[in-house]
């Protein structure tokens, strides 16, 4: 017990037994008016934005935020070409592309190069 000084009266608290106020909780019947929930059907399915096919991997395809429809042929394909370019999420993945690996030994020349 511990003491606290209020005036001229002393003023106790007990902290309870904690053998007495277990036993209440260890109650593991189901509770009959707890909400049961829907089971979950989405279970082991993954998001599509992990699909392994291209264009589904794009998060955010540049064709549903603009338009085209008045750009020229050759325009129209440049912008319809950046909408396909994937960014490899790890190295193993851009090693298996030329164009990465291409990229990636360009740039350690360059760190090299400058020492850095």
């Amino acid at each position: 017990m511990s003491g606290q000084q209020f005036g001229s009266e002393d003023v106790f608290t007990e902290i309870p037994n904690q053998s007495s106020s277990v036993e209440g909780v260890l109650n593991l019947e189901p509770d009959p008016f707890m909400k049961r929930l829907p089971h979950r059907h989405n279970r082991g399915i993954p998001k599509p934005t992990y699909e392994p096919e291209l264009s589904t991997k794009v998060k955010y395809p540049m064709n549903n935020y603009v338009s085209n429809h008045r750009l020229s042929e050759s325009n129209k394909s440049f912008v319809n070409q950046l909408s396909t370019v994937a960014i490899p999420n790890n190295v193993q993945e851009a090693l298996a592309d030329p164009r990465w690996k291409a990229a990636m030994n360009e740039e350690m020349k360059s760190l090299q190069k400058n020492e850095t």
